[in-house]
Parts: structure tokens; C-alpha cells; sequence
């Protein structure tokens, strides 16, 4: 197991866990539960050789209880359709 992020992959390609997008700026779910503050995200974490969204696996975790609707978290992290973080 890596104890180093992977390299940020190609615009559109799938996500890695870089995590180069959530340490240059929040994201609107970010924004919303910490406020207009500078990147990094207070919630990005590290594990498993990766970055992982805090909010988005206490939301998977049920610790949250569904106060991030689903369709905000596709939209807003990009779930499904590759890294959108400008290279």
C-alpha cells in the first residue's frame, strides 16, 4: 500500500484519488459545510494509496443521514464522468 497520492490522471479520465482538485478548492458541497474558504478541503482524506472525500463517505456511512442528497454529489464531484480537474 502507497502512502503517496497517484499522479493526477488526464482531463476526462477516470478519477484516481489524486486529489489535486479538492486541494486546490472547494467544491459547492465543500463550500456549503465549511464555508467560502481556501483549498485544501478540511474533509479530503487520505487512505488506501488515495484521497477520498470526507463528507462524501460519511454520507456512505450513514453518519450524515442523507444530508447530501445523492444527485449534488454526481453532479458536483463529477461521479461518472472522469477527472474535471484542468491539467
Amino acid at each position: 500500500m502507497s502512502d503517496t497520492a497517484p499522479e493526477k490522471p488526464p482531463f476526462g479520465a477516470p478519477c484516481n484519488g489524486c486529489g489535486v482538485c479538492c486541494i486546490a478548492e472547494l467544491c459547492q458541497i465543500g463550500s456549503a459545510a465549511f464555508g467560502d474558504i481556501p483549498g485544501p478541503c478540511p474533509a479530503l482524506q487520505f487512505h488506501h494509496g488515495r484521497f477520498w472525500c470526507g463528507l462524501v463517505l460519511a454520507e456512505y456511512e450513514g453518519r450524515r443521514q442523507g444530508i447530501i442528497e445523492l444527485p449534488l454529489l454526481e453532479h458536483t464531484l463529477a461521479i461518472g464522468r472522469g477527472c474535471d480537474a484542468e491539467d
